[in-house]
């Protein structure tokens, strides 16, 4: 879905892919994917007892300038168009212009990557797995039954580079709930920009560099 903000293109090239390119100056927005790529009704591991991974990648353009101004992730629905992906309650992202990772996080993330550059392909994924029993509750949050063990990844020309625990230990003075996160949500593709980004949005596993295992 393209916001109303969002100035530049979006066009699809093929089948699963769309080339996009934000012109100079433009305002925050985000590009969200028009269908879920985890479904509660499908693919709910408290229900179904078995894993579930959602991923996609971007490349970014060679002629890219310097700094790469575009955010991946995922958000749960409704979001709004006009922020990236992390910075709000139900989403989570990387941010390509200093290599953070923000969930509900609006204060500047934390560190985990370096910042992206022109011509890479970063991909990032979610697998969402059964609970364990042993597991710790998340902090300062009820536990429902649809909560589920969630690992993040991200990846950069088709290598795992990093992976975090959605339910890692938080810091009860900055860090805000992961609601929305959990399992108990439809989620969807998430590619946030802001100034000038030239990309592809691939969602297709045949033009993926990444190989899930």
């Amino acid at each position: 879905m393209r916001p109303s903000q969002y100035v530049g293109k979006v066009q699809k090239s093929r089948p699963g892919t769309w080339t996009c390119a934000s012109k100079r100056k433009s305002p925050d927005s985000c590009l969200v994917s028009t269908v879920p790529l985890y479904s509660v009704l499908a693919h709910s591991p408290a229900s179904l007892r078995r894993s579930k991974t959602i991923y996609f990648e971007i490349a970014i353009s060679p002629n890219n300038r310097s700094e790469v101004s575009v955010a991946l992730g995922f958000v749960a629905q409704p979001f709004p168009p006009f922020r990236l992906p992390g910075w709000e309650r139900g989403s989570l992202g990387v941010h390509g212009d200093d290599g953070n990772k923000y969930i509900n996080d609006c204060w500047g993330g934390k560190d985990f990557t370096d910042p992206f550059k022109p011509g890479e392909t970063i991909g990032i994924g979610m697998v969402l797995k059964p609970k364990k029993s042993s597991a710790p509750p998340a902090y300062g949050e009820p536990q429902p039954s649809e909560v589920v063990d969630v690992e993040i990844f991200l990846t950069r020309e088709g290598e795992k580079v990093g992976m975090w625990d959605l339910h890692e230990e938080a810091d009860a003075d900055q860090d805000r709930p992961v609601t929305g996160l959990e399992g108990g949500h439809d989620l969807f593709a998430a590619v946030g920009t802001f100034d000038e980004a030239a990309f592809e949005v691939r969602f297709d596993s045949k033009d993926w560099l990444y190989v899930p295992s």
